[in-house]
């Protein structure tokens, strides 16, 4: 046994470093977070020196000095992991930025956002139309747009209609407060954009994206505004354009400050240029206007209609946004706007 103690005492003092490491690495803030971590520190230090020591001391009775090398590749384990705990706690972290100073460093970094997205543009498969059709889409879709939200708390108080269809576009119901409700569509009112247009390859049917300022809620010293991306999904029939709600994010004025930036993350995020890719066709690439799930073409009452103007939930709903036509079939979507070109 004099042999091992040694051993046994070099096991207790890395065990009693390794929780020490765990403590200090807790931040004073964590509060009964931070003693439930203490707790499974202290339980999983005790735990590795008990194993450790009755490892060493099996080792010493059954082999004695012959293994040896146990006890030693024990200690030299213990020794990588301080050593790595160290490393973890002491490593450069990256500040914690307040909330000015991260919308600051959002706004240092919309020209880079801006070169990535024209950079995305630039390798995509893009089909335009000619320059007098393009400016008259824009120009129609914004002015629509403009017309949907050129309201008054007035005007809506008691039109569920309405704001059954502001909730259905941008998941916000409308409350009682008419100065916020006021404020909030008059925001909107003046500040949408319609930032870009895909077609697809036939021309017929597109994508909208279209940014706004929004106000969240009301507040008289700081106000709270959200930058918004609304992508709309349209098919054009017989001089008609039928717009649906295809794609929407609230972002805080925090993490994009402004609308231009909101437009330029949505986008990343649509053409697999993000963090994450998500989709299996995303919309930059020919494939997306194939038949994929937004356009694969089903026939009801003998009229074609792509998935995208389907619900295919088959869910029971009286918003006037859908038409039931029977408990066996899915329900047609409305559209949410119909342009008269």
């Amino acid at each position: 046994m004099e042999e091992i103690k040694p051993y046994l005492i070099k096991n207790f003092i890395c065990s009693v470093i390794l929780l020490f490491i765990i403590f200090i690495s807790l931040s004073s803030g964590d509060g009964m977070g931070g003693m439930v971590v203490l707790i499974g520190a202290i339980a999983l230090a005790v735990t590795i020196f008990t194993v450790t020591s009755i490892i060493i001391i099996l080792t010493d009775r059954i082999f004695k000095k012959k293994y040896y090398i146990i006890p030693k590749i024990i200690l030299g384990a213990y020794i990588c992991l301080i050593s790595f705990s160290i490393y973890a706690i002491c490593k450069p972290k990256r500040p914690h930025l307040e909330p000015r100073e991260l919308r600051e460093l959002r706004l240092r970094e919309i020209d880079k956002t801006r070169k990535k997205v024209t950079k995305i543009i630039s390798e995509s498969d893009i089909y335009v139309p000619n320059d007098i059709t393009l400016t008259k889409d824009t120009r129609l879709i914004r002015e629509t747009i403009k017309e949907f939200f050129n309201k008054s708390f007035c005007d809506i108080k008691t039109d569920s209609v309405y704001k059954t269809s502001y909730f259905n576009l941008l998941q916000i119901n409308i409350g009682s407060d008419s100065i916020e409700a006021d404020s909030c569509l008059k925001t909107v009112y003046n500040s949408i954009d319609v930032n870009r247009i895909l077609y697809s390859p036939d021309l017929k049917k597109m994508l909208v994206f279209i940014s706004f300022n929004q106000i969240i809620s009301i507040n008289p010293f700081v106000p709270d505004m959200g930058a918004n991306t609304l992508v709309l999904i349209g098919i054009k029939e017989s001089q008609t354009l039928k717009l649906y709600k295809f794609y929407y994010e609230s972002y805080s004025t925090i993490d994009n400050p402004n609308k231009e930036s909101a437009y330029y993350q949505t986008f990343i995020y649509l053409t697999n240029h993000g963090e994450y890719n998500y989709f299996d066709y995303p919309i930059n690439k020919k494939e997306f206007w194939k038949q994929n799930n937004a356009f694969k073409v089903h026939v009801i009452d003998n009229h074609k209609l792509n998935e995208f103007q389907i619900d295919m939930s088959k869910k029971v709903t009286n918003a006037p946004e859908y038409l039931k036509y029977s408990s066996d079939n899915p329900l047609i979507l409305k559209p949410t706007f119909i342009i008269i070109e």
